[in-house]
């Protein structure tokens, strides 16, 4: 018994990945590049929105969410699989498999359900200005409440015992089960059909030959749900002009204090002599 538990064990958690290891080295590469720019761009766009608190709108409200969602994607979804690919082998066994396959599903419809509660209210700002009364930060909010209890609803199931997380691809990440024929199985992915990259494969992976797509091609898509982290901050910066005109003052600030460092000190301390009253007698 105790060999079968071994070999189970084995088998199920510590092979080799099927896929090439300079090719996985290059996907633990990416993932590298994609962790320092989620991690960067994000928090200077939540910098920017926290600085300016009165200048906030509701949409505003969306967006510092999405960062925050991206931020945690970043820090807690992304080492794993990098290390992982580096390795050439998912390293770290069933529990952590369950924990990187929850933080990723859970970040990335919390993303999903925010980035649609965040087209609505554009439109209706567009589309139909007059009805304002749903623009609202009362409405933002329970937005984004909304958002958590969806990704809540479809990342705690597989915990729970209908269908589960397991290594997905060439092995070196995890996310839901998609291959088995199980009814339990069939069930969940139907569910979850809408999310389009991952549903073209569990779609083919549920009803077809899992064989069709190669591993390495079963990976393609959680590797690019995974650039998500450094696109959407792309997206703020072109469509959101406060966060541009900010940024440009950084800029600005950076260059003339690098060029000139004493103007800085100059202009924080004229102020101070302005306010100054010569004594008399």
């Amino acid at each position: 018994m105790n060999d079968s538990l071994n070999n189970f064990i084995y088998n199920e958690w510590t092979q080799p990945a099927l896929a090439s290891c300079q090719i996985l080295k290059w996907i633990g590469g990416y993932l590298c590049f994609a962790f320092i720019c989620g991690i960067t761009l994000n928090g200077i766009i939540l910098s920017i929105l926290c600085d300016s608190k009165h200048r906030r709108s509701p949409i505003d409200i969306f967006i510092i969410c999405l960062c925050i969602s991206d931020l945690l994607a970043s820090l807690l979804g992304i080492p794993l699989p990098l290390t992982s690919n580096l390795a050439c082998r998912w390293l770290y066994g069933k529990y952590l498999c369950y924990y990187e396959g929850f933080i990723a599903y859970f970040v990335g419809m919390v993303g999903l359900y925010l980035l649609t509660a965040l087209s609505l209210n554009r439109y209706w700002i567009i589309v139909t200005p007059n009805r304002e009364e749903f623009v609202t930060f009362k409405t933002a909010y329970i937005s984004v409440f909304l958002s958590i209890l969806g990704g809540l609803f479809w990342a705690v199931p597989p915990i729970l015992g209908w269908n589960d997380y397991t290594l997905e691809g060439a092995r070196t990440s995890c996310s839901i089960r998609w291959q088995d024929r199980t009814v339990n199985v069939i069930s969940y992915n139907i569910l979850i059909i809408a999310w389009t990259p991952y549903a073209f494969v569990a779609f083919i992976s549920s009803f077809f030959s899992p064989t069709i797509i190669s591993p390495l091609g079963a990976s393609i898509p959680a590797i690019f749900a995974k650039s998500s982290v450094y696109f959407n901050p792309f997206v703020y910066i072109m469509s959101n002009s406060h966060i541009r005109s900010k940024l440009f003052h950084w800029r600005k600030t950076i260059n003339r204090t690098q060029s000139d460092p004493s103007k800085e000190t100059f202009e924080l301390t004229t102020p101070l002599n302005k306010c100054r009253t010569p004594l008399t007698s």
